[in-house]
């Protein structure tokens, strides 16, 4: 595979640059060299470039409130006029953890496929996640309606006379986080990080404007632990090069 890209000055017309490039590259097709299946062209679209980052950085609030501010930051911005799609990543996926202890499993005559089943059985609002068991790890699909933690803890495992055993019986219980695809930094501080591209034609200072609104109303009522900065803003890029231009248009 190889790649060629194209760049159009900008005082041209790209649609018609676009149309050009497609037109010499399609007289070519029939002169391919051998072992050449095809060649495929793509269209970049500026308006899925992202205009502005926002970071969310973790300071002891934990994955779970990382996770739900920059979901609550994601739906506040793309609900501004202008904003194409907002998206948040980068933060570590929290999960229910169920670490099994085998000696307290085995002196109640209990399988470790049990707790799986009644786990799985009640299902769960709160995140899937794991079942640990030494150096194992037994995935959780729940079905059912956990609200919380301490729900999955009181589940039912079996019974024993007139006793009952629950999970919390034979295994801790406690909120943890996936395994990291990867990690997302911001000066070398654990951040999610919630992106923003315009709509075609829409004013980006306006748009920027809103944008800025929303992250400062937001940044106020922060839960404690968290703390917002702001990486990248197209918008001031843009009026520097613009400024730029207003400098040499005088100057010439």
């Amino acid at each position: 595979l190889a790649v060629v890209s194209v760049e159009f000055d900008w005082s041209v017309d790209a649609e018609d640059k676009h149309d050009e490039v497609v037109r010499e590259v399609n007289a070519l097709r029939a002169r391919l060299p051998d072992g050449v299946r095809d060649i495929e062209i793509r269209k970049a679209n500026p308006s899925l470039v992202n205009i502005v980052q926002v970071a969310l950085i973790d300071r002891g609030a934990g994955p779970l409130a990382l996770k739900r501010a920059a979901a609550d930051l994601e739906e506040s911005i793309e609900g501004i006029d202008g904003i194409r799609r907002a998206e948040s990543w980068a933060y570590p996926a929290p999960e229910v953890r169920v670490a099994v202890d085998l000696a307290r499993l085995a002196a109640l005559g209990l399988e470790l496929g049990t707790v799986i089943e009644a786990i799985e059985g009640e299902g769960a609002i709160v995140p899937g996640g794991a079942v640990d068991v030494d150096t194992r790890r037994y995935n959780l699909k729940g079905t059912g309606d956990f609200g919380s933690v301490e729900e999955v803890g009181e589940t039912v495992v079996a019974t024993r006379g007139n006793a009952i055993v629950r999970v919390r019986d034979v295994a801790e219980v406690g909120w943890s986080t996936a395994e990291d695809r990867y990690l997302g930094r911001y000066n070398g501080e654990p951040a999610a990080f919630v992106t923003a591209n315009m709509k075609q034609g829409s004013d980006i200072f306006a748009v920027q404007r809103a944008i800025d609104a929303r992250v400062a109303a937001f940044e106020a009522r922060l839960p404690e632990g968290l703390a917002l900065e702001t990486g990248f803003v197209q918008a001031l890029i843009v009026r520097d090069r613009l400024g730029r231009l207003a400098a040499d248009f005088l100057l010439a």
